[in-house]
């Protein structure tokens, strides 16, 4: 009896072991170094189509700033796009999988998962993307009209993978103290602060004026600049009111000397330590920490001695 209990175990294992080789796709050592970017090898990539079927995405470059774009058009999280063009420009195979497979549907690549359209001076470079391979550190991925499976790491497509939100900037005030020219507080309907900068900063008292503490004008925009968007909170069908923003807390704005503007508006609380904002251009609403604002709850003016 139990000789044949043992002789069952040996075939329950010798099955599963069965389906393992001919169901899970495998690498099969094939050599697979190669470039996936032959159409636009050695050139600056600037637009990025990213079809899902979550939703398709575009990254593009326009006057030195990328933007992700939904239905709506965000300006992107520069450094995070950099590093993901930096990957794409060099995306290559770490393996051949297979050539010329019977079932592209095994690799997710019947239907791939994202479809990557990457675009340079008017080129066009398509990966296809389908699942991960069973280690879970590579994708499956082909080209266009080719029928090799390559296996690529998957550092590569980080952050083409992201939802759109994890893309977008959350930085709110991105300028430098020695390129503005004004910076103005007001709570609520009040005027609290407001600074010039005349060939040399001040602050401005109804029609007076006076000297400023270098020092502490540096930490306050320093404290400004550490402002970061939280949460996005993107339901359309909301007034404004619901975030507060139709009669603001506070609202900073910092206008620079190209008469670029930066400005920030906060309404009501959003809950777990967050306050609803939005910034002048019209991007959508979002939520900050509290601790990151509060500050202006006891903000000295900032004159000099």
């Amino acid at each position: 009896m139990r000789k044949f209990r043992g002789t069952i175990i040996i075939a329950i294992v010798f099955i599963v072991f069965l389906g393992y080789y001919y169901l899970v796709p495998r690498d099969t050592g094939l050599e697979g170094y190669e470039s996936l970017v032959g159409n636009i090898e050695g050139k600056t990539i600037n637009e990025v189509i990213v079809e899902q079927e979550e939703g398709n995405k575009t990254i593009i470059n326009e006057d030195n700033t990328w933007y992700v774009i939904d239905e709506n058009k965000y300006v992107a999280d520069q450094q995070t796009i950099e590093e993901m063009v930096g990957k794409l420009s060099k995306l290559e195979s770490i393996g051949i999988i297979e050539t010329n497979p019977d079932n592209f549907d095994q690799y997710g690549l019947k239907n791939p998962k994202y479809k990557l359209f990457m675009k340079a001076d008017g080129n066009t470079q398509e990966v296809d993307i389908g699942d991960y391979t069973p280690s879970g550190d590579c994708y499956f991925a082909k080209l266009p009209n080719n029928d090799t499976v390559y296996k690529v790491g998957a550092t590569r497509f980080k952050e083409v993978t992201k939802p759109i939100d994890e893309l977008r900037t959350k930085q709110i005030f991105t300028g430098d103290l020695e390129d503005m020219k004004k910076i103005e507080v007001t709570r609520e309907d009040k005027r609290l602060l407001t600074l010039i900068n005349d060939g040399g900063w001040k602050i401005q008292e109804g029609k007076d004026s006076f000297d400023i503490d270098q020092e502490q004008l540096s930490n306050f925009v320093n404290d400004l600049k550490k402002i970061k968007i939280a949460n996005f909170h993107n339901e359309e069908n909301e007034e404004i009111s619901f975030y507060g923003l139709d009669n603001p807390s506070l609202t900073i704005i910092l206008t620079y000397s190209d008469e670029e503007v930066e400005k920030l508006v906060l309404g009501s609380s959003a809950g777990l330590g967050e306050i609803y904002g939005k910034r002048g251009d019209g991007e959508g609403i979002f939520s900050v920490p509290y601790d990151e604002v509060k500050f202006f709850e006891t903000m000295t003016v900032i004159k000099k001695n």
